[in-house]
């Protein structure tokens, strides 16, 4: 698991994983894995006294290996509104380790409504991989947030210590987080909640791989306007917010 590179020959194997360190599997005869003996293995042994591999490749005979930063299959979060078009996924192919530019996504909600939002975890790497997200409570100042897989929470794993564990993606697959802010009637209006979601490539990495900002801010209620359009537009979201249990937003 957590490999970054694979190279193969006629009867060796060698293998980088996440951490810069090389791993080599298969016939040994002229010492071709690395491992101080000429014993064949069948399993991946560590090679001796490397860390900070970059780059792989085998030969006949022989192994070769770059060093330099450890190799980390990028992965591309990518932030729209609900109420968007896939076409609205910002920004691909780009990483932030602070949102920053089109990952940072506003949206204006009434009281009794909630800014959706859809963030897609996207594999930029050519081998299969599962990250780590990790998202923001909020500061609790009257705001409720929560966060769904399909119609599953995860909010208690993505905001918590070891994060969101994605499933196992193949290259350039996704899978899409939904969040949810919801102002109460003790958020203020014109003031605004964000929530930063981050992602990384394992739970053992330290660096922010990229970001993506929700922000969403609570605008004059229209309490006139109860079974009108607000109403209903809150009805639509009827179904996301019972799966988080905040019941109906309508007065």
């Amino acid at each position: 698991t957590d490999v970054g590179a694979i190279a193969a020959h006629a009867y060796h194997s060698l293998a980088v994983k996440g951490d810069g360190t090389l791993w080599a599997w298969g016939k040994n005869d002229h010492g071709q894995l690395g491992d101080n003996t000429t014993i064949e293995r069948h399993e991946p042994v560590q090679v001796h006294n490397l860390t900070g591999v970059s780059a792989i490749a085998a030969g006949g005979w022989h192994s070769l290996s770059i060093f330099g930063e450890p190799v980390f299959p990028p992965a591309d979060l990518l932030i729209k509104a609900d109420s968007e078009s896939n076409a609205a996924y910002a920004e691909n192919d780009v990483y932030y380790p602070e949102p920053a530019g089109d990952q940072i996504e506003t949206q204006t909600v009434r009281e009794g409504g909630a800014a959706v939002y859809q963030i897609k975890v996207e594999n930029d790497s050519p081998v299969d991989w599962s990250f780590i997200v990790r998202g923001g409570k909020g500061s609790d100042t009257g705001w409720s947030v929560g966060y769904l897989v399909g119609p599953t929470s995860i909010t208690s794993e993505i905001t918590g210590t070891d994060g969101y564990v994605t499933g196992l993606l193949a290259p350039g697959e996704s899978e899409v987080i939904t969040l949810v802010m919801t102002p109460t009637k003790y958020a203020i209006v014109g003031e605004s909640e964000s929530v930063t979601v981050e992602v990384f490539q394992d739970s053992t990495d330290p660096t922010v791989r990229d970001s993506v900002e929700a922000v969403a801010e609570k605008i004059m209620a229209l309490y006139g306007d109860v079974n009108g359009d607000n109403c209903v537009n809150v009805m639509d979201l009827l179904g996301v917010r019972s799966m988080l249990g905040l019941g109906s937003g309508c007065p």
